[in-house]
């Protein structure tokens, strides 16, 4: 609301959900990230809040789905190939739901540690975001 008046939100989650540790379902995950649409919706119902924090239109969500991460090799003990396979069906799922624009990549540059984004990686994602927008 300190952001308001909003015309793009932009959510970049899921990842962690991913964890072998949280065993997690894909479509957990996918309803995880759509409770961030769900809760603007409901403010977005009351007149006066859809005046003052959304100037009457409701804004347009711009999902980041969850990243690439090296399940194989250097983030093994935090994910697995189950967890890639949930990644890939979280973003099919995702892709699939209308109201909403999805972005995400599987090539994106990782630091040594094969989870989070190196320096050129974040440069990578911020090229994508600008292309996207």
């Amino acid at each position: 609301m300190s952001n308001a008046p909003l015309d793009k939100i932009i959510i970049a989650l899921g990842t962690n959900d991913l964890q072998i540790k949280y065993n997690k379902t894909s479509n957990k995950i996918v309803e995880d990230l759509l409770w961030y649409k769900k809760q603007v919706e409901k403010i977005y119902q009351n007149i006066e809040d859809r005046k003052k924090y959304f100037k009457n239109k409701m804004p347009e969500f711009i999902y980041i789905l969850p990243i690439n991460f090296d399940y194989k090799d250097k983030a093994s003990i935090i994910f697995n190939k189950e967890s890639e396979l949930k990644r890939l069906e979280v973003i099919k799922k995702m892709s699939n739901i209308k109201d909403i624009k999805v972005l995400y990549s599987s090539n994106l540059s990782l630091f040594n540690d094969g989870i989070h984004l190196s320096y050129k990686g974040h440069e990578e994602m911020a090229s994508l975001v600008d292309s996207f927008l």
